[in-house]
C-alpha cells in the first residue's frame, strides 16, 4: 500500500466515524516531508516526540488536544491518533495510539463545551476531580523498520510501560487499528445509546483489506505474540 492509498483509507476511514456520530471532531491527515521521508499524519514526527514526552497523563491529553495532535475524538474524549512514515513507497515507520480521556466525559462536555475548559475545571475541583480521574491506559501500535532487536520487535504493542513491547507479526493497518479498538473496548448497546448508527460501525469492522507484509522475527515467534489474518 503506497503513501497516497494510505491516506485516502485514513480520511475515509476519519469520514465514516463522524458519519456515525461516534466522533464529531476531526483532523484530515495529510503528507508532510521530512528530510529523506514522508510522513501521513495531522503532525511531524518531531512535534508528536516533543508532545509524547510529558509524565503527566492529565497534562499530556491536554496538550494533544491543544496541539490538535489527533484523527478524530471519541465520544467519550479518547483521541486517535495515526501516523505513518514512508521511504518512497515503502512503510518505515508507525505509531497508531488509542488515548483514553484522562478524565471521565460525558459525549456532551466532549461535544458542546471546550474539553481543556472542562477538565480545568474539574482539575480544580478536588472531590470531582478523584470521582473522574481515569487512568485507562494508552494503548499504542508501534512499527520501525530500522530498530529490530530481541527486546524491540520491529512492530510490537505497548501499554502501561514504554517497556512493554509485544511482538505483532506485521505493521497495522489504519483500518486493522480502529477495528481492534471497536471490538475490544466498546460494546454495541453502549453504542446504541449514544445513538450511534451501529451499521456504519458493523461495516467498518467487517471490512476486508490488504494487510501490510509480515515481518516478525523467527525468535519472536517463539514468544507471545500477536498474529493475524483478517
Amino acid at each position: 500500500m503506497n503513501r497516497g492509498a494510505l491516506n485516502v483509507k485514513i480520511n475515509n476511514l476519519v469520514y465514516d466515524m463522524i458519519k456515525s456520530k461516534i466522533s464529531q471532531i476531526y483532523n484530515k491527515s495529510i503528507f508532510f516531508k521530512e528530510k529523506n521521508t514522508i510522513s501521513v499524519s495531522v503532525k511531524t514526527r518531531d512535534s508528536i516526540s516533543d508532545m509524547t514526552n510529558l509524565v503527566n497523563i492529565i497534562d499530556r491529553y491536554k496538550k494533544f488536544i491543544e496541539n490538535k495532535f489527533y484523527n478524530f475524538i471519541l465520544f467519550d474524549g479518547a483521541l486517535i491518533q495515526i501516523f505513518y512514515r514512508f521511504k518512497e513507497d515503502e512503510i518505515v515507520e508507525h505509531r497508531l495510539a488509542y488515548v483514553p480521556s484522562s478524565i471521565t466525559l460525558t459525549s456532551e462536555e466532549c461535544y458542546n463545551e471546550s474539553i481543556i475548559g472542562m477538565i480545568d475545571m474539574i482539575k480544580d475541583d478536588k472531590i470531582e476531580l478523584n470521582k473522574r480521574l481515569n487512568d485507562r491506559a494508552t494503548i499504542r501500535f508501534d512499527f520501525d523498520r530500522n530498530n529490530s532487536s530481541e527486546d524491540h520487535p520491529a512492530s510490537h504493542l505497548t501499554f502501561i510501560s514504554n517497556s512493554c513491547r509485544i511482538p505483532v507479526c506485521s505493521p497495522i493497518t489504519p483500518n486493522g487499528f480502529i477495528r481492534f479498538i471497536l471490538e475490544n473496548f466498546y460494546n454495541f448497546e453502549e453504542l446504541l445509546c449514544q445513538k450511534i448508527d451501529i451499521d456504519i460501525i458493523k461495516k467498518i469492522c467487517n471490512m476486508k483489506y490488504k494487510l501490510f507484509d509480515k515481518v516478525i522475527s523467527d525468535d519472536h515467534k517463539k514468544k507471545l505474540h500477536i498474529n493475524y489474518d483478517l
